[in-house]
């Protein structure tokens, strides 16, 4: 139960941190997400003060790299990139959910990458959802029950 408390609670913060992101134009994308980072290490070093608990140095350095890697990758690069990607959409979404903007950028990627036979690039995709007006998402369609 605690596990699944938890990770809804990520996925709030995280969704909150995207609305403020939006609301706030001084920031850019990389401050943005140096903040965030810094503030989830404090918050864990504390977690783990609360609870007792240490770092497992027993583990082999190559887990600690890979472990570190991801992170600088995956919430490091792939963060900003969505924080940059969120900003250069923001006049064109409007009131639309930027997260909902984002995937509909990711889909044009993958259909424009389908058609050239290569993947076209994230400015590449960007720049040809603006110049269609930034289209919604397709309706979904639900088809009547018989009867």
């Amino acid at each position: 139960m605690l596990g699944e408390a938890l990770a809804l609670s990520a996925a709030v913060v995280w969704s909150t941190s995207i609305i403020l992101f939006k609301r706030s134009e001084a920031i850019r994308p990389l401050g943005m997400n140096l903040f965030k980072n810094v503030v989830g290490t404090l918050l864990l070093g504390a977690t783990l003060l609360v609870i007792g608990r240490g770092f497992d140095t027993a583990r082999p350095a190559s887990d600690w790299a890979r472990l570190i890697a991801s992170g600088v990758l995956g919430i490091g690069v792939a963060d900003t990139l969505i924080f940059t990607a969120l900003r250069r959409l923001g006049p064109v979404i409007g009131e639309r959910d930027p997260l909902q903007a984002y995937c509909d950028v990711l889909e044009h990627k993958w259909l424009l990458s389908e058609q050239a036979g290569r993947d076209v690039g994230l400015d590449a995709a960007i720049a040809a959802y603006l110049a269609e007006g930034a289209p919604a998402p397709e309706p979904i369609s639900v088809a009547e029950p018989p009867g």
